[in-house]
């Protein structure tokens, strides 16, 4: 993904064929962002390993680059902390911000 003035998110779930990216209204964005702030912080588990077919998670890419992923109940900031996302909220808003269609069913089953 490139620069440039938009949010966009990206779902990582298939293998074998690209995972779809959208854009995200900046009002979902800032909301984000601002809810990442009020979460508690968790231990840094960005060496956890993440399953290598299915769903890993979904990441939120702001304008200046910076990189949040949320999986497993957890939200890291590349290259910052991590917070906890009780009941995968901050994940779920992210990925209602999807046009329809794009996430499947069984991410939002579990």
């Amino acid at each position: 993904m490139s620069r440039s003035s938009e949010w966009t998110a990206e779902l990582l779930a298939f293998s074998g064929r690209p995972d779809p990216t959208w854009g995200v209204p900046l009002e979902v964005a800032s909301r984000l962002e601002r809810s990442w702030e009020q979460l508690s912080e968790a231990e840094d588990r960005s060496d956890d390993r993440h399953p290598v077919l299915g769903y890993r998670g979904c990441v939120l890419v702001a304008p200046d680059g910076r990189r949040w992923l949320a999986s497993g109940g957890i939200v890291s900031l590349r290259g910052g902390a991590s917070r906890h996302d009780p009941g995968r909220m901050w994940e779920r808003e992210l990925l209602a911000s999807a046009p329809a269609g794009t996430v499947p069913p069984f991410v939002l089953e579990g």
